[in-house]
């Protein structure tokens, strides 16, 4: 912190109590503490070799192979704890204990569950930093995970599956069908090409960043026969086939960037809950295992989990392969096509 020594200023370095380095006969307050702000980064890379914002800037340059949304929640953090404990802080200073108290200090603003996302985050990135940056250690892992209710997430029932199929046209059944037939995540369907829809095999592939390094990871699924019909009919009448994506935007011919509103239209026709795409495969989840009583093993396979464990947040007992299940989370209706049956304004007759 700066002082005045007569008519002029002082500017001071210190690190862990101990003056490092001190310049006088700055004219104004600013100019020295601008001298203390720049030395200090110096004196922390020569003393500790890395601060904390040289840390945040060389981890956020790698985690940007990562989806948006895995990005944001890892530079947050890193802007959070840079505010709380300053963008030059040593990190060879940060000891379990400040760690500990980092946490806490976030249980008590917010909850024990945005505490403990930011432990994952913290940890993560601290072990990325002694895998590639030279880190000594990982106070992070000597604090202690704190406990919090997982709540029920909300699924549709089968009536309310019903409901909004029977409110969309034939072009959103066929989008509805393909979440509930390959229990795709919400980018994962709405970002399909037509390389990824084989109909003659009756396949699609649906990719993937959920991997420890960001990278892209396709896997094949099958699908109804019913479904694959769908899927050539809509080839032969896409509004815009010179668009390579299954269903894009109209204006823009790319893939929507939040298409929550189009399942919000459908659910207000229908008259039912609006729970989000994820709902879906929720949804698929449980009614594989309470009306078809499908084997953990292939419910987990369908979903795509690496970790078993994942799987038990969607479903409690299981039996199958994936070639037997294609359209079992499908409710029964059938689908009739007729030759003046037009992309957007026909519906498929249910029984």
């Amino acid at each position: 912190m700066p002082y005045k020594e007569g008519k002029v200023w002082r500017g001071v370095v210190t690190i862990r109590g101990k003056r490092i380095a001190q310049k006088t006969g700055f004219p104004k307050k600013s100019d020295a503490a601008k001298w203390e702000k720049d030395s200090l980064a110096y004196w922390v890379m020569i003393q500790t070799g890395m601060d904390l914002l040289t840390l945040s800037n060389k981890y956020l340059d790698h985690a940007e192979r990562f989806v948006d949304k895995t990005f944001k929640e890892k530079k947050k953090v890193l802007v959070q704890i840079m505010k709380e404990w300053g963008e030059h802080t040593p990190i060879a200073s940060v000891t379990p204990d400040m760690a500990e108290q980092y946490i806490l200090a976030q249980k008590k603003a917010r909850s024990n569950d945005a505490a403990n996302k930011d432990l994952k985050n913290l940890r993560s990135i601290w072990n990325k930093g002694i895998k590639t940056y030279g880190l000594k250690s990982n106070p992070w892992n000597s604090v202690d995970r704190l406990p919090h209710e997982v709540q029920k997430q909300p699924t549709y029932t089968e009536i309310e599956v019903l409901q909004i199929l029977t409110a969309a046209n034939r072009e959103e059944t066929l989008i509805l069908r393909t979440f509930l037939e390959s229990a795709g995540r919400r980018n994962e369907v709405w970002r399909l090409s037509w390389d990824d829809v084989n109909i003659e095999r009756q396949e699609v592939c649906m990719w993937t960043r959920k991997t420890a390094d960001g990278s892209r990871v396709g896997e094949w699924l099958p699908i109804s026969e019913e479904l694959a019909l769908e899927f050539k009919w809509w080839f032969e009448n896409r509004p815009m086939k010179e668009s390579v994506y299954v269903f894009p935007n109209t204006r823009t011919g790319y893939p929507y960037i939040d298409p929550r509103k189009w399942l919000d239209r459908i659910c207000t026709r229908a008259k039912t809950r609006n729970l989000g795409f994820h709902a879906f495969r929720r949804y698929v989840a449980s009614i594989l295992l309470d009306k078809h009583k499908l084997s953990r093993k292939a419910v987990q396979k369908l979903l795509r989990h690496k970790r078993e464990l994942t799987t038990e947040r969607y479903i409690r007992q299981i039996h199958t392969d994936l070639e037997s299940i294609a359209g079992l989370a499908m409710p029964q209706i059938k689908m009739v096509t007729t030759p003046n049956d037009t992309p957007i304004k026909n519906k498929g007759v249910r029984e």
